[in-house]
C-alpha cells in the first residue's frame, strides 16, 4: 500500500464478496485528487476522506470508477461484486477539480426503500423484462414519507429534495442512483 497521496499507485488481490482495503494515504496538502480504479469484476468502492470538511464518506460501483476529492488524507476499501478474485488497480494524481459521473447500485430482491446517498443526483430503477410491467415503479419519497415522484422501470429521474426512494417491483432489480462527485 503506498502513503503518499501525491504519486499513488496501488494494487490488491480482491477475493470475491469481501472488501479489502485497497489503500490509506495522505498529501503534502489538501488539494483536488483525480482518483482512479480498475478491476475486470464489478466493484463497491468505499471512500473516507478529510480536506474541506474532516471524515466526508462516500460508495460507488462499478469496473472503472474514477472520483475527484478536495482531500489531503484517503482511505479506500474495495469490495469485488464477481464471481472470482482479481486484482484491483487504483491511483490517484494531482489536478484541476473535475465533474465526474460515477454510480451506485443497490441490488434489490423484493420491493423495498433506500436512502438517497451523499452525492446522489438522479436514480433509476432497472429490472429483467417484466410480464406486466405497469405495476413497477420507482417512487421518490420526502423526508416525511410522502410520494413526490414516481418513474416507471428504466426511466432516470432527478432526486431533487428526495430523502429516500422506494420500489415497486415483483422481481429482482436494482437501485441506479448517478453520483456527482
Amino acid at each position: 500500500m503506498a502513503d503518499s497521496l501525491d504519486t499513488l499507485q496501488a494494487t490488491v488481490q480482491a477475493p470475491a464478496g469481501q472488501e479489502v482495503k485497497l489503500f490509506s494515504a495522505s498529501g503534502s496538502c489538501a488539494a483536488w485528487r483525480f482518483l482512479m480504479v480498475e478491476a475486470p469484476v464489478p466493484l463497491e468502492l468505499r471512500l473516507r476522506w478529510t480536506g474541506r470538511l474532516p471524515d466526508t464518506r462516500a460508495r460507488m460501483s462499478g469496473r472503472s470508477l474514477q472520483v475527484c476529492l478536495h482531500a489531503s488524507h484517503v482511505e479506500a476499501w474495495v469490495t469485488n461484486l464477481g464471481s472470482g478474485a482479481a486484482e484491483v488497480v487504483g491511483g490517484a494524481v494531482l489536478s484541476a477539480e473535475r465533474v465526474t459521473q460515477n454510480v451506485f447500485d443497490v441490488a434489490m430482491p423484493t420491493q423495498g426503500a433506500h436512502a438517497v446517498p451523499p452525492f446522489a443526483s438522479f436514480v433509476r430503477l432497472d429490472a429483467p423484462p417484466l410480464d406486466n410491467p405497469t405495476g413497477s415503479r420507482l417512487e421518490l419519497l420526502n423526508s416525511a414519507g410522502g410520494v413526490i415522484a414516481a418513474v416507471a422501470v428504466g426511466q432516470t429521474v432527478p432526486l431533487g429534495r428526495a430523502d429516500k426512494v422506494r420500489t415497486v417491483c415483483p422481481v429482482a432489480h436494482r437501485i441506479v442512483f448517478s453520483l456527482t462527485l
